[in-house]
């Protein structure tokens, strides 16, 4: 057990890698650039140091620990490696396989940060909340309290694979261009929450958030400093 991925990156390592240093981004142990927001001074650190938490995927079930979701993921992640230095990195079409692979990915790094996790648990947090002033208003005790309060303990966990068929299936079917740079230019950088969305037609309001069932929803993400994905 002790080999067990106990350190588990919420935005991976294959990802990060294509933004470390130039001097580094083929050795054993990539260093790449973190600057941390409000703050105007950055520091050098390796990749598998940073945007982390310990077992952030892992499911206690007792006198055990499964692991998962996160061989899982590190399975789609390797795929995914795949597709890029073979295609994407070298400007190439991707077959149906390829595009599905990506969407996959795409879709689990969508679910896998700590702000997604945040809003999954803040949202049952205030549900239990409800549900419990009910119970005190009228002296009761109910049973559902009990099991949101067991959902909520693995909910952004399991979440990740159980919804991430619905969100590839969505991806597949947006149109997807590549916008690239050249190595002359400044290139595109990226975050601890890679996955942008936007809608154009949402912009001057704040009552509806975004999401991928809205028919004007952009999705954008940086894939490397010279390639930017976008899904409309």
């Amino acid at each position: 057990m002790e080999n067990q991925p106990k350190k588990q990156h919420y935005v991976p390592q294959c990802y990060l890698r294509q933004f470390a240093t130039v001097d580094s981004i083929t050795k054993k142990e990539p260093l790449i650039w973190i600057f941390p927001k409000n703050k105007r001074k950055g520091r050098l650190d390796k990749i598998r140091n940073v945007l982390f938490a310990k077992d952030l995927y892992t499911i206690d079930r007792g006198n055990t620990k499964d692991y998962s979701i996160e061989k899982t993921l590190g399975n789609i992640e390797g795929k995914y490696t795949t597709v890029y230095r073979e295609k994407i990195a070298k400007r190439l079409p991707l077959n149906k396989e390829e595009h599905t692979i990506l969407c996959i990915f795409i879709g689990a790094l969508m679910q896998r940060t700590l702000r997604h996790k945040d809003s999954v648990e803040t949202f049952l947090t205030e549900v239990i909340e409800k549900m419990e002033k009910v119970d005190e208003a009228h002296n009761t005790k109910s049973k559902i309290v009990e099991d949101y309060k067991k959902l909520k303990q693995n909910s952004h966990k399991l979440g990740i694979l159980t919804i991430l068929p619905d969100i590839a299936e969505v991806l597949t079917k947006m149109n997807i261009a590549f916008m690239c740079t050249d190595k002359t230019s400044t290139g595109y950088i990226t975050c601890d929450d890679p996955c942008i969305m936007f809608n154009p037609d949402l912009q001057w309001q704040k009552f509806y958030g975004y999401g991928l069932a809205q028919k004007s929803i952009e999705l954008t993400i940086t894939l490397s400093p010279t390639t930017m994905a976008v899904f409309s």
